[in-house]
């Protein structure tokens, strides 16, 4: 018998990070958080944007 594990990511790109907050808070209004001073903590891979789910958290 397999067994299967769902293993929640990590890093989440914008999309992503929308349907983890329950669709709460639009991916207009994360690319605001990510270009405001101070704001979300993210880092680009290959032109994506990835957040990490504890600074998300956070």
């Amino acid at each position: 018998m397999v067994k299967k594990v769902f293993v929640e990511p990590a890093y989440f790109d914008l999309k992503g990070l929308h349907a983890y907050a329950g669709g709460a808070i639009s991916v207009r209004k994360l690319r605001d958080l990510l270009k405001q001073p101070g704001g979300l903590p993210h880092f680009r891979v290959g032109g994506k944007i990835l957040v990490a789910k504890a600074d998300f958290d956070a």
